[in-house]
């Protein structure tokens, strides 16, 4: 999961370089509606700081959360390339600073230079490759290295040397475990397993504390 977010944040410092002159900065509260499912009219949006969920609601009213969005991530352009409605939901889950741009402000890029066009379907391509890589990875691996490899990935300076930083869950455990396409209660025990292994120390609440970067690492690597 980290090696996917690595990649996200490089492409989305490619996008930045090549149409920032098109973006406008711009602050989302918590809470916010991006944009709903089957809505077509969007907007592109690159992370500075915050988080932003996509999830899907069901006919119940139940969500079923999808993907999560961090600093570094650039997200919801499809619909301004296939004309297609939005596939999902996206809401500002902490308040959030980004560099948005319109469809009509990407359209006028598009049409002043068309190799913005060809950049992005680049980007949109490696983009998909990673997701297979990540599903691959996901497929193979048991409970205990998706959890320990979903807390490197809230890291905010990632690196095996890196003890005692403390890092908190972005939603509640239960959505997150869905994003890890976990039963919350297998999250649940691989928490208290990499607390047992002396790697992790409950702070309560989501927070916690990584004890031993190194040795979660090497976990997160493992197959089961």
């Amino acid at each position: 999961m980290f090696e996917f977010k690595k990649l996200q944040s490089d492409l989305a410092g490619e996008i930045e370089n090549v149409l920032g002159p098109y973006f406008v900065k711009s602050q989302f509260k918590a809470g916010r509606l991006l944009w709903n499912e089957g809505e077509s009219a969007g907007k592109m949006v690159s992370i500075i700081k915050g988080k932003v969920k996509i999830f899907r609601r069901l006919a119940d009213g139940k969500q079923v959360p999808i993907y999560l969005f961090g600093p570094g991530d650039t997200f919801g352009f499809l619909p301004f390339i296939d004309g297609s409605p939005y596939p999902a939901s996206a809401e500002v889950i902490e308040d959030t600073q980004a560099l948005v741009m319109t469809r009509e402000k990407l359209h006028a890029a598009m049409r002043q230079d068309p190799e913005v066009a060809v950049f992005l379907l680049e980007h949109l391509g490696k983009r998909l490759r990673s997701a297979f890589d990540q599903i691959e990875r996901l497929s193979t691996r048991g409970a205990l290295p998706r959890t320990a490899a979903a807390l490197i990935s809230l890291s905010v300076q990632p690196g095996k040397n890196k003890n005692s930083e403390i890092i908190s869950l972005p939603v509640s455990s239960r959505e997150y475990a869905a994003f890890l396409g976990l039963t919350p209660e297998s999250f649940s025990r691989g928490i208290t397993r990499l607390v047992d292994m002396g790697i992790l120390h409950r702070l309560g609440g989501k927070s916690f504390q990584i004890l031993d970067m190194e040795r979660l690492y090497g976990e997160s690597q493992k197959e089961s």
